[in-house]
């Protein structure tokens, strides 16, 4: 009876050391995957840094754009006038 007690407690252990085997195997998958999906959100932040500078130099120029479309604006609302009292 001891031969079989001792067969089933190393069956038993076997069992336990597989199975620990396998959550261990399972944890480093899940820990590799989570690697990789934060190394994707490191690009993407990378890719979205990127894009904003280059929206924000897109706003700026546009700025300037703009501020120089309203000085040629009011040159010629100047120039307009001017003629505008030539003519009288």
């Amino acid at each position: 009876m001891k031969d079989y007690n001792e067969y089933i407690e190393r069956k038993a252990v076997a069992a336990t050391a597989e199975r620990l085997d396998k959550g261990t195997k399972q944890a480093e998958e899940g820990v590799n995957a989570m690697g990789d999906a934060i190394n994707e959100i490191n690009e993407t932040a990378d890719k979205i840094k990127e894009l904003e500078g280059i929206l924000q130099t897109m706003s700026e120029q546009q700025g300037h754009s703009i501020e120089n479309l309203e000085k040629q604006v009011q040159a010629n609302e100047e120039i307009l006038k001017e003629m505008k009292s030539n003519l009288k």
